[in-house]
């Protein structure tokens, strides 16, 4: 028979056992968030990118997808740079189960400063701006979910026209 302590010693242990899940997967969402500020910032200077990336204790882990990778955590958060001068310009972050909504906030006032900005696409996958931001044609997305090794999560960030 369960007793008001034992059932709050299972709850205790139960909340315990959670909140440090919760809190990697928040320092993940925000560092995501982070990167997402240093795109914006140096966007649409991959090399900038790159360097503020480095400068706030992003590890590089190489090219995928004709992308720089920058990542935190592990593998758990995800920043990708344009690679070279002959790509299009683009910053794109995710974290480890990160939820679309929450990718969609942190996007919201970098959307907010894409001048002319209109909805072009979406669908179960993605949702799609263009407009113009730090002065290039930019298409803005949030992707729902994007894979960068074993690591998935929604996703967000610009890429030139």
């Amino acid at each position: 028979m369960l007793t008001l302590s034992r059932v709050m010693i299972v709850v205790i242990a139960w909340v315990g056992l959670c909140l440090p899940m919760a809190a990697k997967a928040d320092a993940n969402w925000d560092a995501a968030k982070t990167a997402l500020s240093i795109c914006a910032k140096t966007y649409p200077d991959g090399s900038k990118a790159k360097d503020a990336l480095k400068a706030a204790g992003w590890r590089y882990h190489g090219i995928q997808a004709g992308m720089h990778l920058y990542t935190q955590n592990g593998f758990r958060a995800v920043a990708a740079t344009n690679a070279g001068k002959s790509s299009s310009p683009r910053c794109i972050v995710s974290a480890a189960k990160m939820p679309v909504d929450f990718a969609l906030e942190i996007g919201k006032p970098y959307l907010a400063k894409l001048n002319g900005a209109k909805e072009v696409g979406s669908n179960a996958g993605f949702r799609r701006w263009e407009g113009q931001f730090n002065g290039v044609d930019t298409a803005f997305g949030v992707f729902n979910v994007l894979n960068f090794d074993v690591m998935q999560g929604a996703a967000v960030g610009f890429v030139g026209q």
